[in-house]
């Protein structure tokens, strides 16, 4: 077609903040680049449960070293927090 469409907002590489409204599950994803687990972190700090990040992967959940752009996470919230995903 020869039309176009602008698109506006924050781009992708920049949506490193997910508020969490409730405790319980949250599914994550990663940034346009791999970004390691560690680097994710909740404010406040006691709202993360130790353990609880997860992928898919074949058939199995696993416990992910890296999140790689395209796939989705899960990750459990003990409470309202902010997530904050790499440095």
């Amino acid at each position: 077609s020869p039309d176009s469409i602008a698109f506006t907002g924050t781009p992708f590489d920049s949506a490193r903040r997910i508020i969490a409204d409730a405790p319980g599950w949250v599914l994550i994803g990663g940034v346009s680049s791999p970004v390691p687990a560690s680097s994710i972190r909740t404010v406040p700090a006691s709202a993360y449960l130790a353990g609880s990040l997860y992928g898919y992967s074949g058939n199995a959940y696993t416990a992910p070293t890296l999140l790689v752009p395209g796939r989705g996470y899960w990750m459990y919230v003990l409470q309202n927090c902010e997530i904050l995903i790499g440095p």
